[in-house]
C-alpha cells in the first residue's frame, strides 16, 4: 500500500473548491442577465400604435348598423299656472281628449252642466259678470265674444 504525500490531498480539495466557485460565479452572471432581461422588458417604453400602421382596411357590406343605449334619467321643474277654473261643482261632461291643443274660444268642459270655455286674457275673471255691469274685465270679455263671432 502506497502512502500518499501532502501534496496529493490537496489536490482533491482544490478541484472541488474550483468546481464550487466556477459554479457560483456561473450562476451568479446567469441571476444577473435574467434580471437585467426582466428589467429591460418592463422598463421599455411601450411601442407607439399610431406609427405602425399608417392606414386601416375594413370590409364594407350592405346591411344595417345599430346601437341603442339605455340611461336612467329624472326630469323636474316648477309649474307654471296657465289657467285657472273657479267653477264649482261636478264635471258632468269632458269635451277635448287628454293632450289636445286648445285655443281661445274651445269648449273644454262642463261643470254642472254649464259649459267651460278657455279665455285669454290680462285682466283675471274674478267676479260674476252679468248684464249692466262695467270694467276692464267686462271689456276683455266683449271683445273675446266679438272675436269669436257673438
Amino acid at each position: 500500500m502506497s502512502v500518499a504525500s501532502a501534496g496529493d490531498a490537496r489536490r482533491p480539495l482544490r478541484s472541488a473548491t474550483g468546481r464550487t466557485v466556477a459554479l457560483s460565479l456561473v450562476g451568479i452572471v446567469g441571476v444577473g442577465l435574467a434580471v437585467a432581461w426582466a428589467a429591460a422588458a418592463v422598463l421599455r417604453p411601450a411601442d407607439d400604435p399610431l406609427a405602425a400602421i399608417d392606414h386601416t382596411l375594413v370590409e364594407v357590406v350592405r346591411g344595417e348598423v345599430g346601437s341603442a343605449i339605455h340611461l336612467n334619467t329624472f326630469a323636474a321643474w316648477e309649474p307654471v299656472l296657465i289657467a285657472s277654473n273657479r267653477a264649482e261643482g261636478i264635471v258632468t261632461e269632458v269635451h277635448i281628449p287628454p293632450g289636445a291643443e286648445v285655443r281661445q274660444g274651445d269648449l273644454l268642459y262642463e261643470v254642472n252642466e254649464r259649459p267651460v270655455t278657455i279665455a285669454e286674457g290680462s285682466v283675471p275673471a274674478y267676479r260674476d259678470v252679468t248684464s249692466g255691469m262695467k270694467g276692464s274685465d267686462v271689456r276683455q270679455l266683449q271683445q273675446l265674444l266679438s272675436d269669436l263671432g257673438w
